[in-house]
């Protein structure tokens, strides 16, 4: 079922891995690991269910600079299916989020990728960043709500610009961001219609997935 979820085959359109290749949603996680959750109730017995719910849930309990990559699945005590590394990676590649044992602690089950739907190339293929993004829209809608009704005067203008660098400054101090720039725009053509443009800028905190360790030997002396 890996190969099918990740190898393409031309011309089987029902084939899961023909199907991710067309699909591109940064806002969507294609869920692809069977947890097996324990119960605490004394006679009620562990059962596997699909992991979507899990993982939705883990991804709402985190900051927004706080990758799922590498957390734990609580309640979890095993998958209905152990992949190898290999096919862990294969299915990350196509962009299925998964899950592993732990290798600091192998009891526990964390998340081996926080992969999204969007297509490869995109700046939107970490959940991290799609987060962060989504806040940054968030924080920037709501310092700049007040001045909705009011006048596009210079003095209007530099007092919004003031709030969103206010707001910005705040999701750096806190890690979400790493820096910042924006551009306030309203042609006259603009603001006889009413309207303005925040263009951003962004570098979010990207998530670190890997570690390299490099061994040298040396001739001893």
């Amino acid at each position: 079922w890996v190969r099918r979820l990740t190898v393409e085959v031309p011309g089987d359109i029902l084939r899961p891995a023909n199907i991710m290749s067309m699909f591109d949603q940064r806002l969507v996680s294609v869920v692809a690991f069977e947890p097996v959750f324990f119960n605490e109730i004394e006679g009620i017995p562990s059962y596997t269910a699909n992991g979507a719910a899990a993982y939705a849930g883990l991804v709402a309990s985190l900051s927004a600079a706080n990758a799922p990559t590498n957390k734990i699945l609580r309640g979890v005590s095993g998958l209905r299916y152990n992949l190898s590394n290999a096919q862990l990676a294969a299915m990350n590649n196509a962009r299925y989020v998964t899950a592993n044992r732990s290798v600091s602690s192998p009891g526990l089950i964390v998340i081996t990728d926080g992969v999204t739907a969007a297509a490869p190339g995109s700046d939107f293929t970490r959940m991290s960043t799609v987060k962060i993004i989504a806040k940054v829209i968030k924080v920037v809608r709501t310092v700049c709500n007040p001045y909705i009704g009011r006048g596009t005067t210079p003095a209007s203008r530099l007092a919004m610009e003031t709030s969103i660098t206010g707001g910005l400054k705040a999701m750096v101090e806190v890690g979400d961001l790493v820096a910042f720039d924006f551009r306030v725009i309203a042609t006259p053509e603009m603001i006889v219609k009413n309207l303005a443009d925040i263009e951003l800028v962004l570098v979010p905190a990207y998530e670190l997935r890997r570690i390299r360790i490099i061994v040298r030997l040396r001739r001893p002396s």
